[in-house]
């Protein structure tokens, strides 16, 4: 059985879908780059900022990666997204753009999304794809050898990685807020004013469509767009789902993105026929034989992807309130959140308060989703000691008290007034006991 399965994997196959892909997909990478400098997100969030808080030991690649150097950062980005739309250089423009979109997202958690991870994931697979082995620069110049077949697993791996996403995405909306309600109608409400779609929004019966319909489509897309009965029924659906996604949550390239791997289930031969008609042809088949070592590095990939959404289950805690567990497991679109927080600082050489203007050195929107996730209240702590430190208080006690409300429900404490954050460890692997949920109900 093994063995079918490693030589089905290693079956050529027509690669005019991966090709296809590789374009669309670098065209999306240069849109999110130049997007972002043309919108001005990152003169908002990099450089009119005091600093960005970056993921729990990466503080000093937000402190790198923070100023007016990020417009040309930017800018390269969105050049290499083009070498790997034109498949110019491929190799060392996905590399390239792995390292680098890989770094953007460990700096910053203030704008945490699911598809800035999914970037990092898909780019970091493409390096080993065979994307630009025509249609390409690369090819043109004899940088590599044309061909218009692959592997079958370079279609695999992403099919795999995108079932994956979206049936965690299916699982995660089957609890209660979810089901009951309490989330889709507040997110609606605030888009009433829309043109056109705002009073549809505020219909209920819209609404429960789209809990109950989110959850379907989440679970069954990728089935139905393998099934060659419901691929086109499938390819519709995607493309409506997205674009209202789109509309309706504005949530940049991600939905545009999920469009695009909608050729990867389509027929090779087909894309060929209508999109590549003056490509190479007559290239001589390649015989790919098992590579065992490619395989299992595959099942082992495919095998980190399962685990690492379900880790939140063997750590004590509510996710929702401690974040323990929460990013890299596509939980989206779940919950919205509010915050209260109480500050005091002493300094324990004197035994006298310290006033810290923490609004002062922090943007709205920083400050907006770091009291409602323990983590970051976490990052900035150990920032205000450095802060504090060059000011002469190198010995102090930070007590920063949090309470939340999840999906405008009530609020409860999440970090106890009590606790000297500035003395805690963070754990990794394990529930860091500081750390509240609300008590669980009858």
């Amino acid at each position: 059985m093994l063995s079918r399965f490693q030589n089905w994997l290693f079956t050529p196959v027509d690669n005019a879908g991966l090709v296809a892909f590789r374009v669309l997909y670098g065209l999306i990478l240069a849109a999110e780059a130049f997007g972002a400098l043309a919108t001005g997100w990152v003169t908002k969030i990099f450089v009119k900022t005091e600093f960005t808080i970056g993921f729990i030991d990466f503080q000093w690649l937000a402190d790198l990666l923070h100023g007016p150097i990020m417009y040309l950062y930017y800018a390269i980005l969105g050049v290499l997204g083009l070498m790997i739309a034109f498949g110019y250089k491929y190799r060392l423009a996905t590399l390239g753009f792995f390292v680098m979109w890989w770094a953007v997202y460990l700096s910053q958690k203030s704008h945490y999304n699911n598809h800035y991870y999914l970037m990092v994931v898909l780019t970091g697979l493409m390096f080993f794809i065979d994307c630009n082995r025509f249609f390409s620069i690369d090819s043109k110049q004899g940088k590599v050898e044309k061909s218009n077949q692959s592997p079958r697993w370079n279609y695999f791996i992403i099919i795999a990685l995108l079932l994956i996403v979206y049936t965690y995405a299916s699982i995660n909306k089957i609890y209660p807020d979810w089901l009951e309600g309490r989330t889709i109608p507040f997110w609606f409400k605030d888009k009433a004013d829309y043109l056109i779609i705002g009073p549809v929004l505020q219909n209920e019966t819209v609404q429960w469509c789209v809990i109950y319909g989110g959850i379907l489509f989440d679970g069954l897309i990728i089935p139905a767009l393998i099934w060659k009965r419901t691929r086109w029924l499938a390819v519709a659906a995607s493309i409506f789902f997205h674009i209202f996604n789109s509309i309706v949550f504005q949530i940049g390239v991600f939905p545009y993105m999920m469009i695009a791997t909608l050729v990867l289930f389509l027929r090779p031969e087909d894309i060929r026929k209508r999109i590549f008609k003056k490509s190479e042809a007559g290239i001589k088949p390649r015989d790919f034989s098992v590579n065992k070592p490619v395989f299992w590095t595959i099942m082992v990939f495919l095998l980190i992807n399962i685990i690492l959404p379900v880790r939140h289950h063997f750590i004590k805690g509510d996710v929702f309130y401690t974040e323990e567990g929460h990013r890299m497991s596509w939980r989206m679109m779940l919950r919205s959140k509010r915050g209260n927080g109480r500050l005091k600082i002493v300094d324990l050489k004197t035994n006298k308060d310290i006033i810290y203007p923490i609004k002062n050195h922090l943007r709205p929107h920083q400050y907006k989703a770091l009291i409602t996730q323990p983590d970051m209240v976490y990052s900035m702590v150990q920032k205000m000691k450095t802060h504090l430190a060059k000011d002469g208080y190198d010995s102090v006690a930070i007590y920063w008290g949090v309470t939340m409300s999840l999906n405008r429900g009530s609020f409860h404490e999440i970090i106890p007034d009590t606790v000297n954050l500035a003395k805690v460890e963070w754990n990794h692997f394990r529930h860091n006991e500081w750390i509240l949920s609300p008590p669980k109900k009858p």
